[in-house]
């Protein structure tokens, strides 16, 4: 029954049913009680990436804070919401997610705006190289929030 839902929702294309199905597949995906193979966890990127740039941002924000902490979505999928240029939308992911990659947490240092940076600067735990980028390019704001959080690493002339 749940599967027909589904599979309902992902053929019809108006944006209620889009937005349904974004929200309660990732419901499901987050309920999960095993770990998600590898298939589960492309299915589930592909459909949400199918599916979220016909989405409300309000909706995206909601999904972004929904998917946020776990670390069963992929790096690729943190990212998508991580890099919108809609701080709303990224905050939640950069300041949480478990699965952005430093590489990824650079690239959007580097190419987005200051509020992305601030966002960066409050992750638990910042590794040195991000650290060093954010006091680089960051406003006086930004280098504030990441030199008062214990959980940015700084080198020796850091």
């Amino acid at each position: 029954m749940l599967l027909q839902k589904l599979e309902k929702l992902a053929v019809d294309g108006d944006p209620y049913s889009r937005r349904a199905l974004a929200l309660r597949l990732s419901d499901l995906y987050l309920m999960g009680t095993h770990e998600p193979s590898k298939d589960e966890q492309v299915l589930f990127d592909s459909v949400i990436f199918q599916v979220v740039d016909d989405l409300t941002e309000g909706v995206v924000a909601t999904l972004s804070e929904m998917l946020c902490r776990t670390p069963r979505i992929s790096s690729d999928m943190a990212y998508k919401f991580a890099s919108n240029d809609q701080i709303e939308i990224a905050r939640p992911m950069l300041e949480r997610s478990p699965c952005l990659t430093d590489e990824q947490i650079l690239e959007i240092c580097n190419t987005k705006s200051d509020a992305h940076a601030n966002a960066i600067a409050r992750r638990e735990r910042i590794h040195e190289a991000v650290s060093l980028t954010l006091a680089q390019k960051g406003s006086m704001r930004t280098l504030q929030t990441v030199a008062a959080n214990d959980g940015a690493q700084f080198g020796k002339t850091g």
